[in-house]
């Protein structure tokens, strides 16, 4: 609850950024005298909001987090118009940082609740059904060909940062391959050819970055780590009755490592990224060892 209130909040603020082409923390550096990494960045003629995530892939993975924990949240709000304007909020929000990997990410988190509550394809029609008024409200304010132009794989936008992910990917699997156990520690210098004009090499993938750092096995335990947790939730709250609070509140816990999964498959461990992974991960351990308190 905590953290959906704060991501509300914060959404706003990326909100006004994305429609004010105004990014608001950009002299909380110099005002407080700390390191704060932030200036403007745009996909398209659109300003990608940030708020105070310090990018604006981060910033969606924490509203992609919020959207998902909402699910669990509307069911202890007992006024509709509060929980609609909630979700609005977190959805204008998600838009707001025009970030296709949390998009991504809080599409597959949102199929993975709709495939696992009960009446499955009444959800389907449902989630369907407001999809096609969100994608008619956007009509109806000329932001939905906008919208479209952004997504991954259709869309037009910045086509070339696909295309760098797909290079990205290939080199990285080829010195994983050449370093397989325990990753290689000159691994950049084997990157160069991937230098971008900003003068970095930009390694937007948290697997890879696992995987070159600490090879396969490396890699393997990361994700299993994260596997066990998702395997054992999914075990438990399906194991309750599906009107139960311990059924949603697992199944959301769920769903939203998915969505974090599929999320930082597209953005480095940085600022907050690895925070929430942790945090949330945590939050799943918690949950399968609850039942065996309750019993």
């Amino acid at each position: 609850m905590s953290f959906v209130v704060a991501a509300t909040f914060v959404s706003i603020v990326g909100i006004f950024e994305f429609l004010r082409h105004w990014v608001l923390y950009l002299p909380v550096g110099d005002a407080l005298g700390v390191d704060w990494t932030s200036n403007y960045l745009s996909r398209g003629d659109a300003l990608r909001a940030r708020a105070t995530s310090g990018h604006p892939i981060v910033f969606g993975y924490v509203m992609c987090i919020a959207f998902i924990f909402w699910v669990y949240i509307k069911n202890q709000i007992t006024n509709r118009v509060h929980s609609t304007c909630i979700a609005l909020a977190l959805g204008g929000g998600i838009i707001a940082s025009i970030s296709r990997g949390p998009w991504v990410g809080l599409a597959i988190g949102l199929i993975m609740i709709v495939l696992t509550a009960p009446n499955v394809w009444r959800n389907i029609l449902k989630l369907s059904f407001s999809g096609f008024l969100v994608f008619v409200g956007l009509a109806s304010i000329g932001y939905a060909e906008k919208i479209i132009s952004f997504l991954p794989f259709v869309g037009n936008v910045e086509e070339e940062n696909i295309t760098y992910r797909t290079r990205l990917f290939n080199t990285a699997y080829e010195i994983i391959l050449d370093n397989p156990f325990f990753g290689s520690n000159d691994y950049l210098l084997q990157m160069e050819d991937m230098r971008q004009g900003e003068g970095i090499i930009d390694l937007v993938n948290t697997f890879l970055i696992v995987g070159l750092n600490s090879g396969l096995v490396g890699l393997g335990l990361f994700l299993t780590f994260f596997g066990w947790i998702i395997f054992f939730s999914y075990r438990e709250f399906k194991s309750f009755e599906a009107k139960s609070d311990y059924f949603s509140s697992g199944q959301v816990i769920f769903a939203s490592l998915i969505g974090i999964l599929v999320t930082i498959s597209t953005v480095s461990p940085i600022f907050h990224v690895p925070i929430l992974y942790w945090s949330i991960s945590a939050l799943g351990v918690a949950y399968i060892n609850m039942k065996k308190a309750l019993l």
